[in-house]
């Protein structure tokens, strides 16, 4: 038995558009901000229809921890950005997980009377 979701309920395809969709809009406060002058050390590339993983967000900290050259609020401000992040992929991922199990236990509970 297929589970199929009802209007307005949200489904796995929806979650990953919202941490994708979180995500970039991170990476374009950060780049129009001026945050960061060399991206392509610090912000992971994600291709159009991917997902962001943990090790990309840790690399992405790690990066900016290790940054001499930005004062302390500007640091502060984008690794709590990304530290969001990493919680959105968190999130997301113990969401799968979730919608997983009930699709499984969808398919394997007895018919209704």
């Amino acid at each position: 038995m297929a589970c199929t979701a009802s209007p307005g309920m949200p489904t796995l395809n929806n979650n990953l558009d919202v941490s994708r969709s979180a995500f970039i809009l991170l990476v374009g406060l950060l780049l129009v901000l001026g945050f960061v002058r060399d991206a392509s050390a610090v912000i992971p590339v994600v291709e159009s229809g991917g997902t962001v993983s943990l090790e990309q967000i840790d690399s992405a900290i790690d990066a900016i921890e290790s940054r001499e050259d930005l004062d302390d609020e500007t640091k502060g401000s984008i690794l709590e950005q990304l530290r969001d992040a990493r919680a959105q992929v968190q999130d997301r991922t113990a969401s799968d997980q979730a919608a997983a199990a009930f699709e499984a236990s969808m398919e394997s509970a007895p018919g209704e009377i």
